[in-house]
Protein backbone atom coordinates (compact mmCIF):
# COMPACT_ATOMS: atom_id res chain seq x y z
CA UNK A 1 0.00 0.00 0.00
CA UNK A 2 1.45 3.40 -0.96
CA UNK A 3 2.26 6.05 1.64
CA UNK A 4 -0.27 8.39 0.02
CA UNK A 5 -2.99 5.73 0.12
CA UNK A 6 -2.16 5.00 3.77
CA UNK A 7 -2.58 8.69 4.56
CA UNK A 8 -5.90 8.81 2.75
CA UNK A 9 -7.14 5.76 4.63
CA UNK A 10 -6.10 7.37 7.89
CA UNK A 11 -8.07 10.50 7.02
CA UNK A 12 -11.04 8.28 6.05
CA UNK A 13 -10.90 6.58 9.47
CA UNK A 14 -10.43 9.89 11.28
CA UNK A 15 -13.53 11.36 9.60
CA UNK A 16 -15.60 8.31 10.50
CA UNK A 17 -14.29 8.35 14.09
CA UNK A 18 -15.34 12.00 14.37
CA UNK A 19 -18.79 11.12 13.05
CA UNK A 20 -19.15 8.36 15.65
CA UNK A 21 -18.08 10.70 18.44
CA UNK A 22 -20.53 13.34 17.27
CA UNK A 23 -23.32 10.80 17.18
CA UNK A 24 -22.86 10.12 20.89
CA UNK A 25 -22.91 13.85 21.55
CA UNK A 26 -26.20 14.32 19.66
CA UNK A 27 -29.27 15.18 21.69
CA UNK A 28 -31.64 12.26 21.77
CA UNK A 29 -35.35 12.78 21.19
CA UNK A 30 -37.86 11.68 23.79
CA UNK A 31 -36.48 10.09 26.91
CA UNK A 32 -38.29 6.85 26.12
CA UNK A 33 -35.48 4.77 24.64
CA UNK A 34 -37.39 4.33 21.37
CA UNK A 35 -36.50 5.15 17.79
CA UNK A 36 -32.79 4.39 18.03
CA UNK A 37 -33.17 3.45 14.36
CA UNK A 38 -36.01 4.62 12.10
CA UNK A 39 -39.26 2.73 12.75
CA UNK A 40 -40.43 0.18 10.20
CA UNK A 41 -44.02 -0.85 9.74
CA UNK A 42 -47.27 -0.29 7.89
CA UNK A 43 -50.10 2.25 7.89
CA UNK A 44 -53.70 2.19 6.69
CA UNK A 45 -53.73 5.68 5.23
CA UNK A 46 -52.25 5.85 1.73
CA UNK A 47 -54.13 2.90 0.27
CA UNK A 48 -57.17 2.37 2.48
CA UNK A 49 -57.87 5.85 3.85
CA UNK A 50 -60.95 5.67 6.06
CA UNK A 51 -61.91 2.21 4.73
CA UNK A 52 -60.56 0.44 7.79
CA UNK A 53 -61.78 -2.35 10.04
CA UNK A 54 -60.78 -4.86 12.68
CA UNK A 55 -60.74 -7.56 9.98
CA UNK A 56 -58.39 -5.57 7.74
CA UNK A 57 -55.91 -4.90 10.54
CA UNK A 58 -55.82 -8.54 11.61
CA UNK A 59 -55.31 -9.70 8.03
CA UNK A 60 -52.50 -7.19 7.43
CA UNK A 61 -50.78 -8.24 10.65
CA UNK A 62 -51.02 -11.86 9.61
CA UNK A 63 -49.56 -11.02 6.20
CA UNK A 64 -46.68 -9.10 7.76
CA UNK A 65 -45.89 -12.24 9.71
CA UNK A 66 -46.35 -14.85 6.98
CA UNK A 67 -44.55 -12.92 4.22
CA UNK A 68 -41.43 -12.64 6.35
CA UNK A 69 -41.55 -8.84 6.49
CA UNK A 70 -41.52 -8.95 10.28
CA UNK A 71 -38.22 -10.83 10.19
CA UNK A 72 -36.75 -7.95 8.16
CA UNK A 73 -37.63 -5.43 10.87
CA UNK A 74 -41.16 -4.31 9.99
CA UNK A 75 -43.05 -4.32 13.29
CA UNK A 76 -45.64 -1.53 13.59
CA UNK A 77 -49.21 -1.91 12.35
CA UNK A 78 -50.58 1.64 12.41
CA UNK A 79 -54.26 2.60 12.25
CA UNK A 80 -54.55 6.11 10.86
CA UNK A 81 -57.55 8.47 10.94
CA UNK A 82 -61.12 7.19 11.08
CA UNK A 83 -61.27 4.79 14.03
CA UNK A 84 -62.92 7.04 16.67
CA UNK A 85 -66.54 8.27 16.73
CA UNK A 86 -66.87 10.35 19.88
CA UNK A 87 -66.31 10.42 23.64
CA UNK A 88 -68.07 8.86 26.58
CA UNK A 89 -69.43 11.16 29.32
CA UNK A 90 -66.21 10.72 31.31
CA UNK A 91 -64.17 11.96 28.35
CA UNK A 92 -62.76 8.61 27.27
CA UNK A 93 -62.37 8.27 23.51
CA UNK A 94 -64.94 5.99 21.85
CA UNK A 95 -63.90 3.43 19.24
CA UNK A 96 -66.22 3.03 16.24
CA UNK A 97 -68.14 -0.15 17.17
CA UNK A 98 -69.06 -0.89 13.57
CA UNK A 99 -65.43 -0.88 12.43
CA UNK A 100 -63.83 -2.37 15.54
CA UNK A 101 -66.52 -4.41 17.31
CA UNK A 102 -64.06 -6.13 19.66
CA UNK A 103 -62.36 -2.93 20.77
CA UNK A 104 -58.73 -1.87 20.60
CA UNK A 105 -57.50 -3.94 23.54
CA UNK A 106 -58.51 -7.14 21.80
CA UNK A 107 -56.89 -6.00 18.58
CA UNK A 108 -53.68 -5.01 20.37
CA UNK A 109 -53.53 -8.42 22.04
CA UNK A 110 -53.83 -10.08 18.63
CA UNK A 111 -51.10 -7.86 17.13
CA UNK A 112 -48.81 -8.58 20.07
CA UNK A 113 -49.41 -12.32 19.69
CA UNK A 114 -47.78 -12.02 16.25
CA UNK A 115 -44.72 -10.36 17.77
CA UNK A 116 -45.82 -7.03 16.26
CA UNK A 117 -46.81 -3.63 17.67
CA UNK A 118 -49.98 -1.57 17.28
CA UNK A 119 -50.06 2.11 16.38
CA UNK A 120 -52.96 4.55 16.51
CA UNK A 121 -53.78 8.08 15.36
CA UNK A 122 -55.04 11.33 16.84
CA UNK A 123 -54.74 15.06 16.19
CA UNK A 124 -53.52 17.86 18.45
CA UNK A 125 -56.69 19.85 17.66
CA UNK A 126 -60.36 19.49 18.50
CA UNK A 127 -60.93 17.30 15.45
CA UNK A 128 -58.86 15.05 13.20
CA UNK A 129 -58.48 15.60 9.47
CA UNK A 130 -61.56 13.40 8.90
CA UNK A 131 -63.57 15.30 11.50
CA UNK A 132 -63.26 12.65 14.20
CA UNK A 133 -62.53 13.71 17.81
CA UNK A 134 -59.05 15.11 18.39
CA UNK A 135 -57.04 15.20 21.61
CA UNK A 136 -57.01 18.92 22.45
CA UNK A 137 -57.82 19.15 26.15
CA UNK A 138 -57.96 15.34 26.46
CA UNK A 139 -54.26 14.52 26.16
CA UNK A 140 -53.93 12.97 29.60
CA UNK A 141 -56.99 10.73 29.40
CA UNK A 142 -56.21 9.75 25.80
CA UNK A 143 -52.63 8.80 26.67
CA UNK A 144 -53.84 6.72 29.61
CA UNK A 145 -56.44 5.05 27.37
CA UNK A 146 -53.88 4.22 24.70
CA UNK A 147 -51.52 2.77 27.29
CA UNK A 148 -54.33 0.70 28.77
CA UNK A 149 -55.13 -0.74 25.37
CA UNK A 150 -51.48 -1.67 24.81
CA UNK A 151 -50.75 0.86 22.07
CA UNK A 152 -47.08 1.06 21.02
CA UNK A 153 -47.03 3.98 18.55
CA UNK A 154 -48.96 7.25 18.40
CA UNK A 155 -49.19 9.51 15.38
CA UNK A 156 -50.47 12.98 16.31
CA UNK A 157 -51.67 15.02 13.34
CA UNK A 158 -52.08 18.79 13.06
CA UNK A 159 -55.75 19.23 12.06
CA UNK A 160 -58.49 21.08 13.89
CA UNK A 161 -56.35 23.94 15.24
CA UNK A 162 -54.96 27.34 14.31
CA UNK A 163 -51.48 26.79 12.82
CA UNK A 164 -49.45 29.08 15.07
CA UNK A 165 -45.96 27.88 15.90
CA UNK A 166 -46.08 28.25 19.67
CA UNK A 167 -49.45 26.51 19.87
CA UNK A 168 -48.18 23.63 17.77
CA UNK A 169 -45.07 23.08 19.86
CA UNK A 170 -46.88 23.35 23.17
CA UNK A 171 -49.71 21.03 22.13
CA UNK A 172 -47.24 18.39 21.00
CA UNK A 173 -45.33 18.78 24.27
CA UNK A 174 -48.50 18.20 26.30
CA UNK A 175 -49.10 14.89 24.53
CA UNK A 176 -45.42 13.95 24.92
CA UNK A 177 -45.59 14.53 28.65
CA UNK A 178 -48.90 12.68 28.90
CA UNK A 179 -47.46 9.64 27.13
CA UNK A 180 -44.36 9.65 29.35
CA UNK A 181 -46.53 9.84 32.46
CA UNK A 182 -48.27 6.55 31.59
CA UNK A 183 -45.07 4.56 32.11
CA UNK A 184 -45.63 2.72 28.83
CA UNK A 185 -43.08 3.13 26.06
CA UNK A 186 -45.04 4.59 23.14
CA UNK A 187 -43.24 5.82 20.02
CA UNK A 188 -44.38 9.41 19.37
CA UNK A 189 -44.71 10.55 15.75
CA UNK A 190 -45.88 14.09 15.04
CA UNK A 191 -46.90 15.89 11.90
CA UNK A 192 -45.75 19.20 10.55
CA UNK A 193 -44.80 22.55 11.91
CA UNK A 194 -46.18 24.83 9.18
CA UNK A 195 -43.99 27.82 8.35
CA UNK A 196 -44.59 30.09 5.39
CA UNK A 197 -47.28 31.21 2.95
CA UNK A 198 -49.43 29.05 0.72
CA UNK A 199 -48.03 28.60 -2.80
CA UNK A 200 -48.62 26.09 -5.64
CA UNK A 201 -45.71 24.09 -4.23
CA UNK A 202 -46.95 24.39 -0.65
CA UNK A 203 -50.77 24.57 -0.77
CA UNK A 204 -51.08 23.70 2.92
CA UNK A 205 -49.00 26.62 4.12
CA UNK A 206 -45.30 26.42 3.40
CA UNK A 207 -42.30 24.33 4.28
CA UNK A 208 -42.73 22.00 7.23
CA UNK A 209 -39.58 22.50 9.25
CA UNK A 210 -38.55 20.41 12.25
CA UNK A 211 -35.59 22.46 13.50
CA UNK A 212 -36.67 24.92 16.18
CA UNK A 213 -40.23 26.19 16.28
CA UNK A 214 -41.80 28.31 18.98
CA UNK A 215 -38.58 28.10 20.99
CA UNK A 216 -38.70 24.30 21.20
CA UNK A 217 -36.33 21.86 19.52
CA UNK A 218 -38.45 19.20 17.88
CA UNK A 219 -35.98 16.45 18.84
CA UNK A 220 -37.01 17.05 22.44
CA UNK A 221 -40.67 16.64 21.54
CA UNK A 222 -41.03 13.56 19.35
CA UNK A 223 -39.34 10.46 17.98
CA UNK A 224 -40.10 11.56 14.40
CA UNK A 225 -41.70 14.49 12.64
CA UNK A 226 -43.21 14.89 9.19
CA UNK A 227 -41.09 16.82 6.69
CA UNK A 228 -42.80 17.54 3.38
CA UNK A 229 -44.34 20.24 1.22
CA UNK A 230 -47.61 18.34 0.76
CA UNK A 231 -48.79 14.82 1.55
CA UNK A 232 -47.01 12.00 -0.24
CA UNK A 233 -48.78 10.74 -3.36
CA UNK A 234 -48.30 7.71 -5.61
CA UNK A 235 -46.62 9.64 -8.41
CA UNK A 236 -43.15 10.80 -9.38
CA UNK A 237 -44.14 14.49 -9.50
CA UNK A 238 -47.56 15.78 -10.51
CA UNK A 239 -49.81 18.80 -10.19
CA UNK A 240 -52.81 17.52 -8.22
CA UNK A 241 -55.58 19.56 -6.60
CA UNK A 242 -53.62 22.77 -7.10
CA UNK A 243 -50.36 21.54 -5.56
CA UNK A 244 -47.27 19.60 -6.60
CA UNK A 245 -47.36 16.14 -5.09
CA UNK A 246 -45.22 13.03 -5.26
CA UNK A 247 -41.83 11.55 -4.60
CA UNK A 248 -39.82 14.54 -5.86
CA UNK A 249 -41.88 16.99 -3.81
CA UNK A 250 -41.17 15.06 -0.61
CA UNK A 251 -37.53 14.59 -1.54
CA UNK A 252 -36.96 18.29 -2.15
CA UNK A 253 -38.51 19.18 1.21
CA UNK A 254 -35.35 17.61 2.68
CA UNK A 255 -32.95 19.97 0.92
CA UNK A 256 -32.24 22.15 3.94
CA UNK A 257 -32.42 19.26 6.38
CA UNK A 258 -29.72 16.90 5.17
CA UNK A 259 -27.26 18.21 7.71
CA UNK A 260 -25.14 15.42 9.12
CA UNK A 261 -25.84 14.60 12.74
CA UNK A 262 -29.15 16.48 12.84
CA UNK A 263 -31.64 13.67 12.32
CA UNK A 264 -30.42 10.72 14.33
CA UNK A 265 -31.03 8.11 17.02
CA UNK A 266 -34.17 8.99 18.93
CA UNK A 267 -35.49 11.54 16.41
CA UNK A 268 -35.99 11.22 12.64
CA UNK A 269 -37.03 13.34 9.67
CA UNK A 270 -40.17 11.55 8.44
CA UNK A 271 -40.61 11.70 4.66
CA UNK A 272 -44.14 10.30 5.04
CA UNK A 273 -45.64 6.87 4.47
CA UNK A 274 -44.35 5.09 1.39
CA UNK A 275 -46.31 4.39 -1.79
CA UNK A 276 -44.29 1.37 -2.92
CA UNK A 277 -46.34 -1.21 -4.84
CA UNK A 278 -49.56 0.84 -4.99
CA UNK A 279 -49.48 1.04 -8.80
CA UNK A 280 -49.00 4.72 -9.58
CA UNK A 281 -45.27 4.52 -10.33
CA UNK A 282 -43.01 2.16 -12.26
CA UNK A 283 -40.81 -0.50 -10.70
CA UNK A 284 -37.75 1.71 -11.30
CA UNK A 285 -39.46 4.63 -9.59
CA UNK A 286 -40.46 2.50 -6.62
CA UNK A 287 -36.88 1.29 -6.26
CA UNK A 288 -35.71 4.91 -6.29
CA UNK A 289 -38.43 5.70 -3.73
CA UNK A 290 -37.25 2.94 -1.38
CA UNK A 291 -33.58 3.77 -1.92
CA UNK A 292 -34.09 7.44 -1.04
CA UNK A 293 -36.23 6.83 2.04
CA UNK A 294 -33.58 4.35 3.21
CA UNK A 295 -30.49 6.45 2.67
CA UNK A 296 -32.17 9.53 4.16
CA UNK A 297 -32.96 7.60 7.36
CA UNK A 298 -36.70 8.14 7.07
CA UNK A 299 -39.13 5.86 8.85
CA UNK A 300 -40.02 2.98 6.51
CA UNK A 301 -43.79 2.84 6.88
CA UNK A 302 -45.43 0.83 4.10
CA UNK A 303 -48.98 1.57 3.01
CA UNK A 304 -49.70 -1.06 0.37
CA UNK A 305 -51.85 -4.20 0.59
CA UNK A 306 -49.57 -6.75 2.22
CA UNK A 307 -52.09 -9.49 1.44
CA UNK A 308 -51.65 -9.12 -2.32
CA UNK A 309 -47.99 -8.55 -3.09
CA UNK A 310 -46.15 -9.58 -6.25
CA UNK A 311 -42.64 -11.05 -6.12
CA UNK A 312 -41.38 -7.73 -7.57
CA UNK A 313 -42.98 -5.83 -4.73
CA UNK A 314 -41.35 -8.10 -2.16
CA UNK A 315 -37.98 -7.64 -3.87
CA UNK A 316 -38.32 -3.88 -3.40
CA UNK A 317 -39.62 -3.58 0.16
CA UNK A 318 -37.80 -6.70 1.34
CA UNK A 319 -34.24 -6.03 0.19
CA UNK A 320 -32.16 -6.67 3.33
CA UNK A 321 -29.12 -4.70 2.19
CA UNK A 322 -31.09 -1.56 1.41
CA UNK A 323 -32.98 -1.91 4.69
CA UNK A 324 -29.66 -2.30 6.51
CA UNK A 325 -28.62 1.16 5.30
CA UNK A 326 -31.82 2.64 6.70
CA UNK A 327 -31.29 0.83 10.00
CA UNK A 328 -27.58 1.56 10.31
CA UNK A 329 -27.00 2.29 14.02
CA UNK A 330 -24.79 5.30 13.35
CA UNK A 331 -28.02 7.00 12.35
CA UNK A 332 -26.70 9.77 10.09
CA UNK A 333 -28.95 10.61 7.16
CA UNK A 334 -27.45 11.11 3.71
CA UNK A 335 -26.29 14.42 2.36
CA UNK A 336 -26.50 15.63 -1.25
CA UNK A 337 -22.82 15.99 -2.11
CA UNK A 338 -23.26 16.97 -5.76
CA UNK A 339 -26.03 17.61 -8.25
CA UNK A 340 -26.39 18.52 -11.89
CA UNK A 341 -28.75 21.38 -12.73
CA UNK A 342 -30.05 22.31 -16.19
CA UNK A 343 -29.92 25.81 -17.67
CA UNK A 344 -33.54 26.39 -16.60
CA UNK A 345 -32.78 25.43 -13.00
CA UNK A 346 -34.21 21.89 -13.08
CA UNK A 347 -32.29 19.33 -11.03
CA UNK A 348 -31.31 16.49 -13.35
CA UNK A 349 -29.03 14.29 -11.26
CA UNK A 350 -28.11 13.98 -7.59
CA UNK A 351 -25.59 12.07 -5.52
CA UNK A 352 -26.52 11.19 -1.92
CA UNK A 353 -23.81 9.91 0.43
CA UNK A 354 -24.35 8.45 3.89
CA UNK A 355 -21.60 7.34 6.30
CA UNK A 356 -22.15 3.95 7.94
CA UNK A 357 -20.98 2.58 11.25
CA UNK A 358 -18.61 0.07 9.60
CA UNK A 359 -16.82 3.05 7.92
CA UNK A 360 -18.30 2.29 4.49
CA UNK A 361 -20.34 4.87 2.62
CA UNK A 362 -23.79 4.22 1.18
CA UNK A 363 -24.43 6.08 -2.06
CA UNK A 364 -27.50 6.72 -4.21
CA UNK A 365 -27.08 8.10 -7.72
CA UNK A 366 -30.47 9.48 -8.81
CA UNK A 367 -31.49 10.29 -12.39
CA UNK A 368 -34.36 12.77 -12.13
CA UNK A 369 -34.53 13.28 -15.91
CA UNK A 370 -36.93 11.72 -18.41
CA UNK A 371 -34.01 10.41 -20.49
CA UNK A 372 -31.35 7.79 -19.87
CA UNK A 373 -27.99 9.11 -18.76
CA UNK A 374 -24.43 8.20 -17.89
CA UNK A 375 -23.45 9.53 -14.48
CA UNK A 376 -20.12 9.57 -12.68
CA UNK A 377 -19.31 9.21 -9.00
CA UNK A 378 -15.82 10.61 -8.37
CA UNK A 379 -13.85 9.91 -5.23
CA UNK A 380 -14.02 13.59 -4.28
CA UNK A 381 -17.74 12.93 -3.66
CA UNK A 382 -16.64 10.39 -1.04
CA UNK A 383 -13.94 12.57 0.49
CA UNK A 384 -11.15 10.45 -0.98
CA UNK A 385 -8.06 11.02 -3.12
CA UNK A 386 -8.40 9.93 -6.73
CA UNK A 387 -5.78 7.15 -6.53
CA UNK A 388 -7.49 5.25 -3.70
CA UNK A 389 -8.89 1.80 -4.48
CA UNK A 390 -12.57 1.49 -3.59
CA UNK A 391 -14.66 -1.67 -3.52
CA UNK A 392 -18.15 -1.08 -4.91
CA UNK A 393 -21.16 -3.26 -4.09
CA UNK A 394 -24.55 -3.03 -5.80
CA UNK A 395 -27.07 -3.18 -2.94
CA UNK A 396 -30.05 -3.96 -5.16
CA UNK A 397 -28.29 -6.80 -7.00
CA UNK A 398 -26.60 -7.80 -3.74
CA UNK A 399 -23.35 -8.39 -5.58
CA UNK A 400 -19.86 -6.89 -5.67
CA UNK A 401 -19.10 -4.89 -8.81
CA UNK A 402 -15.34 -4.82 -8.34
CA UNK A 403 -12.56 -2.51 -7.23
CA UNK A 404 -12.38 0.92 -8.85
CA UNK A 405 -9.88 3.77 -8.82
CA UNK A 406 -10.87 7.42 -9.08
CA UNK A 407 -14.42 7.02 -10.32
CA UNK A 408 -17.44 4.84 -10.83
CA UNK A 409 -19.71 5.25 -13.87
CA UNK A 410 -23.34 4.14 -14.02
CA UNK A 411 -25.88 4.13 -16.83
CA UNK A 412 -29.22 5.02 -15.26
CA UNK A 413 -32.69 4.86 -16.77
CA UNK A 414 -35.16 7.78 -16.46
CA UNK A 415 -36.30 8.21 -12.83
CA UNK A 416 -34.03 5.33 -11.93
CA UNK A 417 -31.23 5.13 -9.42
CA UNK A 418 -28.19 3.11 -8.44
CA UNK A 419 -27.59 2.30 -4.78
CA UNK A 420 -24.14 1.11 -3.82
CA UNK A 421 -21.81 0.79 -0.87
CA UNK A 422 -18.26 2.03 -1.15
CA UNK A 423 -15.39 0.82 1.02
CA UNK A 424 -11.69 1.56 0.90
CA UNK A 425 -9.91 -1.51 -0.49
CA UNK A 426 -6.51 -2.63 0.68
CA UNK A 427 -4.48 -5.33 -1.08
Amino acid sequence: VSTQSTGVMSRWLEINLLIICLSFYAVYGLDNGLGLTPPMGWSTWNLFGKQISDTLIREIATAMDTTGLSKLGYEYINIDDGWAVGRYPNGTIKVDPDLFPYGMKSLADFIHSKGLKLGIYTSRGRTTCLGRPGSLGYEKIDAETYAGWGIDYLKEDSCGVEPTDETQARQYEIMRDSLNATGRKIYFSICEFVVGPKTPLTPYGGVYTPKVVGGSAVKLIANSWLVEYVNMADTWYSLIYGGYYGLISNLDAQRTLTEWNYSGPGGWNDMDMMECCNGGMSTLEYKSHFSLWSILASPLILSNDLRKMTPTCMEIIGNPEVIAVNQDPLGIQAQVVREQVSSNGTIEFQIFVRPLKNHDKAVVLLNRMTTRGSFVLVWEDLGLEMDVKVKIRDLWARSDLGVFVGRFVAEIEPHGSVMISASVFTD
